[in-house]
Formats: C-alpha cells, sequence, structure tokens
C-alpha cells in the first residue's frame, strides 16, 4: 500500500507505503474441544500442511507442522477422523481411520506424500476461458490447487515468533515509462523483524477497491498478495484461465468478473507457477476499473517467490509502482488538469531469514556499472568522480581510470563524471544514460572533449560574417594559476572581410574553467589578445595568426599573490542524522581566528593567512575533531565537517578548494538566512529531488510552477500572483507570449526577477510590472550551491533590486561560483560586444 498526499493546486506527492512482503496463512477456525488428534508425518524435515477430515468428507482444523513433522488437531468432537496431507508439488496423502472417544487423544503417523504433481499429464482448458479457479479437474484447477498449498505455507515464515527477518527498503521515483531513473534514495535495512507490514484485510479490499481516496485527499493503493488471492470474497469477483509462459512456467491470470459493472478500482494480474509440479515463482498485478490517462500501464506491482530449507515460502523480492499526480495550470487559459508526472517505486528485497543459530540467506537481484573515465588526450583519469544522477551512488576511479557502482537495480539511470581537470572545460560535464537490463549495463566511457573540438562545436551556432576562425583560451592567474571567470579579453584585428571599416575591435568575458571564445576571427590574418580586469595587472598584447580552424591561446592576469589572505567557511553536521550543529565552536589556534556556527551549522573565518593549519572543531556531546588543511593563497577553502556523538573512528571530511569570490558569496548568503526574510534552499535538499529546478520547486510553499503557453517542456516559477490585474500594459500586467488577448477576465502573471551568481538573469518588463519570464527547466539541480527566494518586493535585498522586484526575486547560486549553469561561455558565442565595426 501506498500513500499520496494531494497538495492543493501543486501536486499529488508520494509517502512512502510499504509492500506487504509475506502473506499470511489462512487457517479454518474450529470450536475449542477437548478431543484431540495427534500425530507426526513421518519422513520429513520440512512443515507440510495437514488438515482434519471427518467422515462425511468436512475439513476441519488445518495446521503446519513442525520441523520433526509433529502436529496436533482439534477435533470437533468424538468420531472418526484420518489425516490429509498436503506437500506442494506432490500428490496428498492421507492416514487411516483414527477413533476419537471423551478425553482421549487420537494417535497417528502418516506418510509423506513421495508423488510428484505432473501437470503436463492433466487436460488443458479451454482456450482464453475465464471460470473459478477449482473449477473443473484439469491443468487449470491442479496448478491452483498446488500453488495455493504453497501460500498457505507463508503463515509460519510470519506468525512464529522465534523467526527474524532481514529486508533492504529502497525507494525511487522513475519516469513515465517505469525505466528511467530520476531520483533514487539509499536503501534502509530493516532488521530483525517478525513482519515487514501488518496484512491488509482482503475482504475491505474486494468490497471497497484497491485504490481508495482518504479524508485527508490522499490516495491509498493496495497490493496484491497471496492472503488477497486467497479470500473467498476475491474468487467470488475475479475469474481465472490458464495462461501458457514457455516450457519452464505456465500463468495463472485473474481479472474482474464483471468488469463492466463494477465502477470500483481493481486488480488484474498473473501468479507465473512451475509448468511441472505449480509450484509459484512470479506474482505480478495492475489496476483496472481506473482512468488510463492517470494510471500508465508501468504502474502495479511484481513479487519473487522463495521457499527455505524447511518446506515455507515467502517473497524474495517485491515491489509496486503508483504514479505521482500533478494538478497543472496553464498560464494562457487557466485551465487545470491533472497529469502523472512520475512513477514512485518502493521495493522490499529479503536478504536472510533467522531461526536460533541457522541462518537463510536470499540472493537478491541487483546490478553493477562499470566504465572508464579518460583525459582529452586518451590518458587514464585517476580521482574522477562518478555520480549517479538523482542518487547518492558514487564511485572514484582508480590509477586505471576505472569504476565500478554495485547494488543498482535495473533501470535507465544518468551518470556523470566529474574531475577538476574538466574544470578546465569549456562544456559541461559529459552526463551518459546507462540502461540495466536484468543486471548486465553496457560498460561506460567519459572521455571530454579537447578545448578546441569544443570550440569548433559551439561557435557552429554562431552568427558569423563569413569565413571564420574561432578563438579558444584560458585565462589564470599568473600567481595562483586559479582559472579566473568574469575577465573581459579585448580581441583586435583588421579585417578585410568588412567593407569601409577594416580596423575592428571585440570584447568578451571569460565563463566557466575561465575560458573565453570568440568565434568570427578573420582567417589568416594576424590576431591582437588581451585580457585585463579593474585593480589587477593586465596581460601584455598577445599576436597569433588564425591560419586554422580553431585556434587556442591562454592568457594570464595577475589578480593575486602568494601571500593574499583568503577565507575558511564549511558547514558542520551530525554524522549520524545530517543535520546541521548550531553553535559549534571552530578554531585554528596558530591563525588566531575562531568561529561559531548558526542555525545552519555554517561558520566562516575571513582573512586567514596562507598556510598549513590544524583546524579543531567541538561542541558539547560530541567526539572533538582535528582536521590539518592547507591553506592556499587566492582561493577560497571550504571545510565541512562531520561530528558523532561516541569515539568510533570515523570519516566524514570533505575539503574543497573553491574561487575565492564564493566565500563572500557564501557568507552573504549565511547572513541574509540569519535575518530570516527569505525561503532558502540549500544543496542537499536539491540533490535529494534532483532534475531541473523547476521539478525542485514543485510544490513548495508559496511557489507555483507553470507551463509555457507555447512550449509543453517550458516552466515558470510565479512566487505572487497577480490574478487581480487585467492582461494589457495599462493595468501594469505581466503578459506572457501566447496569452489570450486582454480582458476583464484574462489572467496575467507577475514573475519574479531571477540572479544567477549575483548577475541578473532576466529583465524587467518594459511598462508592466515584474519581470521577464524565465523557464526554470534550464537550471539543473546537480549544479546548484543553494538557492534563494524573496516572494515580496519588501522582502528582496537590496543587492537584487530591493523594493523595484515588485514580484519577488529567486536567487540561484551556482556549485564552483560564477559558473555558468547554461551550456556557453560568458557573452561571446558570435563576439561578444563590437565596436569599430558591423555587429556580427
Amino acid at each position: 500500500m501506498f500513500d499520496l498526499l494531494v497538495a492543493p493546486r501543486a501536486s499529488l506527492r508520494p509517502h512512502a507505503g510499504r509492500l506487504v512482503l509475506l502473506a499470511a496463512l489462512m487457517i479454518v477456525p474450529t470450536p475449542s474441544a477437548a478431543q484431540t488428534v495427534e500425530g507426526r508425518v513421518a519422513g520429513t524435515e520440512e512443515r507440510v500442511l495437514v488438515t482434519l477430515v471427518s467422515e462425511d468428507a468436512r475439513l476441519h482444523s488445518r495446521r503446519v507442522t513442525d520441523r520433526t513433522g509433529a502436529f496436533q488437531l482439534p477435533a470437533p468432537g468424538e468420531g472418526r477422523y484420518r489425516i490429509r496431507v498436503d506437500r506442494p508439488g506432490y500428490e496428498s496423502g492421507q492416514s487411516e481411520w483414527v477413533e476419537v472417544a471423551g478425553r482421549e487423544r487420537g494417535q497417528v503417523v502418516v506418510d509423506l506424500p513421495e508423488t510428484p504433481i505432473d501437470l503436463e499429464a492433466l487436460p488443458i482448458p479451454s482456450p482464453g476461458s475465464c471460470r473459478p479457479a477449482l473449477a473443473l479437474p484439469d491443468r487449470l484447477s491442479a496448478a491452483w490447487r498446488e500453488a495455493e498449498e504453497a501460500m498457505r505455507l507463508f503463515d509460519w515464515a510470519e506468525t512464529a515468533d522465534h523467526v527474524l527477518f532481514d529486508a533492504l527498503v529502497r525507494q525511487r521515483q522513475l519516469e513515465n515509462d517505469g525505466f528511467t531513473v530520476l531520483r533514487e534514495e539509499a536503501p534502509r535495512m530493516r532488521e530483525s523483524v517478525l513482519r515487514i507490514t501488518p496484512p491488509e484485510d482482503a475482504d475491505d479490499l474486494v468490497e471497497h477497491g484497491f485504490i481508495r481516496e482518504a479524508e485527508d485527499g490522499s490516495y491509498r493503493y493496495f497490493a496484491v498478495t497471496p492472503e488477497v488471492l486467497l479470500h473467498p470474497r476475491f474468487h467470488q469477483t475475479h475469474c481465472f484461465r490458464l495462461q501458457e509462459g514457455g516450457e519452464a512456467v505456465l500463468g495463472i491470470a485473474f481479472e474482474p468478473r464483471n468488469p463492466g459493472a463494477d465502477p470500483r478500482p481493481d486488480v488484474a494480474g498473473i501468479l507465473w507457477v512451475d509448468a511441472v509440479q505449480g509450484l509459484p515463482v512470479l506474482l505480478e498485478f495492475e489496476y483496472r476499473n481506473v482512468d488510463p490517462t492517470l494510471v500508465p500501464p508501468s504502474v502495479g506491482g511484481e513479487s519473487i517467490f522463495t521457499r527455505f530449507p524447511d518446506g515455507s515460502w515467502a517473497f524474495a523480492e517485491s515491489w509496486q509502482r503508483l504514479p505521482v499526480l500533478q494538478l497543472r495550470e496553464d498560464i494562457g487559459s487557466g485551465a487545470e488538469t491533472w497529469s502523472v508526472i512520475e512513477i514512485l517505486e518502493e521495493r522490499v528485497q529479503l536478504r536472510q531469514a533467522r531461526v536460533g543459530e541457522e541462518v537463510w540467506s536470499v540472493t537478491s537481484r541487483s546490478g553493477e556499472i562499470t566504465g572508464s573515465v579518460l583525459d582529452p588526450l586518451g590518458a587514464p583519469v585517476r580521482g574522477a568522480e562518478i555520480r549517479v544522477l538523482g542518487t547518492s551512488w558514487r564511485a572514484r576511479t582508480g590509477e586505471d581510470g576505472t569504476f565500478s557502482i554495485d547494488g543498482l537495480l535495473d533501470g535507465a539511470y544518468r551518470v556523470a563524471a566529474e574531475h577538476s581537470s574538466f574544470d578546465d572545460l569549456p562544456l559541461a560535464p559529459e552526463v551518459a544514460t546507462v540502461e540495466l537490463r536484468d543486471g548486465v549495463a553496457t560498460p561506460t566511457r567519459f572521455a571530454p572533449p579537447v578545448p578546441t573540438v569544443a570550440a569548433a562545436r559551439l561557435c557552429q551556432s554562431a552568427t558569423r560574417t563569413g569565413a571564420a576562425v574561432a578563438l579558444i583560451g584560458q585565462v589564470r592567474d599568473s600567481i595562483s594559476g586559479e582559472p579566473l571567470v568574469g575577465i573581459g579579453v579585448t580581441v583586435r584585428f583588421t579585417d578585410p572581410r568588412r567593407e569601409g571599416s577594416p580596423r575592428h575591435e571585440a570584447r568578451v568575458t571569460s565563463g566557466a574553467g575561465g575560458y573565453y571564445l570568440y568565434c568570427d576571427a578573420p582567417p589568416g590574418e594576424p590576431v591582437r589578445l588581451r585580457a585585463e580586469t579593474p585593480g589587477a595587472d593586465g596581460s601584455d598584447d598577445v599576436r597569433v595568426y588564425a591560419s586554422r580552424e580553431v585556434v587556442r591561446q591562454d592568457l594570464s592576469v595577475r589578480l593575486s599573490t602568494r601571500a593574499q589572505p583568503t577565507g575558511v567557511f564549511g558547514i558542520i553536521r551530525d554524522q549520524d542524522s545530517g543535520d546541521p550543529i548550531e553553535q559549534a565552536l571552530i578554531r585554528i589556534p596558530e591563525a588566531d581566528r575562531q568561529a561559531l556556527t548558526g542555525r545552519n551549522g555554517f561558520f566562516s573565518m575571513p582573512d586567514v593567512t596562507p598556510g598549513l593549519y590544524a583546524i579543531e572543531v567541538s561542541h558539547i556531546g560530541y567526539r572533538d575533531r582535528e582536521i590539518v588543511v592547507r591553506v592556499e593563497g587566492g582561493a577560497a577553502m571550504q571545510v565541512n565537517v562531520e561530528l558523532r556523538t561516541d569515539a568510533i573512528p570515523i570519516e566524514g571530511i570533505t575539503v574543497s578548494v573553491l574561487p575565492r569570490r564564493l566565500f563572500s558569496d557564501m557568507v552573504d548568503l549565511q547572513h541574509r538566512i540569519d535575518l530570516g526574510f527569505g525561503d532558502f534552499v540549500m544543496r542537499e535538499e536539491l540533490q535529494l529531488r534532483g532534475g531541473t529546478l523547476a521539478t525542485a520547486l514543485t510544490g513548495r510553499a508559496g511557489v507555483r510552477v507553470l507551463t509555457g503557453p507555447t512550449r509543453a517542456g517550458e516552466r515558470f516559477v510565479v512566487l505572487r500572483t497577480a490574478r487581480d490585474l487585467n492582461s494589457g500594459v495599462g493595468a501594469g500586467g505581466a503578459e506572457v507570449r501566447g496569452a489570450p488577448a486582454a480582458g476583464p477576465e484574462a489572467f496575467s502573471f507577475c514573475f519574479p526577477a531571477v540572479f544567477v551568481d549575483g548577475r541578473r538573469w532576466n529583465q524587467r518588463r518594459l511598462g508592466g510590472i515584474g519581470d521577464e519570464p524565465v523557464d526554470f527547466t534550464q537550471f539543473i539541480t546537480d549544479d546548484i550551491e543553494a538557492v534563494e527566494m524573496y516572494k515580496g518586493s519588501a522582502s528582496v535585498p537590496g543587492a537584487f533590486g530591493g523594493g523595484g522586484a515588485a514580484c519577488g526575486a529567486v536567487v540561484i547560486w551556482t556549485r564552483r561560483g560564477g559558473r555558468e549553469v547554461r551550456s556557453e561561455l560568458g557573452s561571446g558565442r558570435g563576439g561578444g560586444e563590437e565596436s569599430g565595426g558591423v555587429q556580427p
């Protein structure tokens, strides 16, 4: 069963429900009586079903033997009885008649049935006929009877209080195809449990349906279990038919008896059994009598059976997939419709069952992604981080550049490789889609392109004067060697392609990784390049010849000195819970610096002289930590530390060297968090939700995500709704392209100002309120460090427009500070700002 919470005007958010892992044994109730038949099934160490049968062929009490074959069955009164023995996969056996009189106990010994069932020797039912499972003596009824006996043996595994189960629980979100992975939580182990979840009332499910809306607006989806399949009411409302499944298995298909007449949500599926003996192998189901647009074919469940050495049964693996619904509003018409945005899957994998000192292990299916990472020249890259996007799965490459990630489920995963050397590349890190089927994946290889190849690719979409050469290079600090973002590069040349004004000058800006790019240099002509920025020593003019399709020329700027003080900042967390620790003390005794963490566990220490330091971290109730860090001049140091309450030696330290400007950004951000005027989403929460920023913000309080009127893939964010405004400019409304004409009933929306790394991303609307709408699907959460949202003009800080941001502001900080989150370099795909000539 799963629960889905209905969020008003936003989405149906999944609340993890649980799969029923094991089914209950149905035991025929009998009145208490003094008469008892006891005995033993000879020749077995397996648990089997024994039933008391009277002379009139009535079935009375039923029990499961212990591992010695012993049993006790209460009798309804005096009389003659015999014991029937049901062993899954074998013909039933029975004892001689035993007389029960007075308070005497009847004693009997029964031989274990040894004649195997042979389903292939039985007649095949009429093709496609759907009827009661036990209506006729044919292959269908025999297969059901054997599967039924095995399913009844689930009872012992769930009711014997000396049996403990260990199970791994996984939850993930999938695309509508039920295969492509969007997000996946870290597996959780449930240890030493007698039962994973209590059984649902099968009679209630048949009566009220398998999908129901609760009073709180949530939707509950119920799974099909052996307990449901064995219930008499289920057989009254469903019919069965035989389905061929190949040489090894047969299918016992079940479906609603009157699907058109009964409006209640119901289930249909197949119980796959061994083709010879009828032992259960696999149970799969789907929902019926529901809107097909809201329940894709991938929604349903599946369970794999396993048999323990003592003859009892359980589910080795069980999963259920449910739709996640969202109420979407068209910003043009205002119409609201429900749609499926993704699939929620919860999977339970049984690892082992324990009885005293005896352990029965269960092997669960899992797969492995392997591959390699090479540099642009084909050499192995050691220490590259491999991330399965949307999940917590991580790995690092070894000396030979290879990696391996084990324990994955089947599905299509997006895998990315990151390395410090990749930050120098002008293209975003390569993301590969790896399909894992039956635990087997195609090996993955990451080989980022060299910068000149990337430049040729980026310039393909640029506007150029004619035949042109691309110029690319990296701007670095001449002392620290750190790539510099936002440095102006002046490009000067004489251009024979331009009539009237051959002397030409252009200016571009370095972007991601410190790279600049100019796409429109004249072929065969000398070009002068100069990098400079206010407050720093620029390089001398560098002369290059545009003699090839792409020319690389690196530049340098003296922005720092090796002795320049820098900043240290970070977050202190509880290692077990992941929660930030407030009022933790961070000290650098040698530098005479100390700081306390705020409510988000954040600390900062500015102006730390470069050197090797021992940083001390302490808090009452936690073990003190000491970390040795080398502080480098001209760069910010991020130090994240995890503390534990005991004295076990632990890891949990992350030290990163980041652009110096990010230190100031994060300190200012923390100050705004402390003031409490905005709504803040940090990196950890964004990584859990995964996908685009539009997806991550969907359903958040005070945030509306709207569908674009012209392109279905666009998603716009509104922090303040201007429904009281008409769409015309005179009324101050913010029209959106594709919206209906202005009128008294038309809707208009007030879009916020958007900033990325402190720079304004969109423009203010001319003649109206608010800013131009921004498509938030272009921002990937894996690239983002934090997001600030200010939902009214009064709360917007002055740095982001203050009261001038009439519709609020969204401020996005990328992970590396100053890094573009779109696939472009600075401002210069087609030449940037031009002077002395015609704009290309």
